[in-house]
């Protein structure tokens, strides 16, 4: 009776040791998966401050010139068909008109 119950004792705790080890390898993975997307955010940040200060040092009348002047053929880099493009005078972005999840109706 004795070896059983100290069997049961022992594998109690290296069941629990495991458990244990498992839960901080979580909470490791967890605090890695915090640092990589606040590294993350912060590379998405300085990308949108480069691109915004591009956008800003760009005249679009002088790139037109320079365009013309190279006789360059440029293409959009996107092109949407006229269908897929959204009509923004019938959209209706008021809090009211939306009902979405979690959403009350009015």
């Amino acid at each position: 009776m004795f070896a059983k119950t100290l069997f049961l004792i022992v594998l109690g705790t290296a069941i629990g040791t495991a458990l244990l080890g498992l839960r901080q390898r979580q909470l490791e993975l967890a605090h890695t998966n915090a640092v990589l997307h606040r590294q993350i955010d912060l590379s998405q940040q300085l990308l949108w401050g480069m691109q915004t200060h591009i956008a800003r040092g760009i005249d679009p009348e002088a790139l037109r010139r320079a365009v013309a002047e190279t006789a360059m053929e440029l293409e959009p880099v996107v092109a949407l068909p006229a269908e897929s493009k959204p009509n923004l005078d019938i959209v209706d972005a008021s809090p009211a008109s939306y009902s979405g999840p979690g959403m009350n109706s009015r």
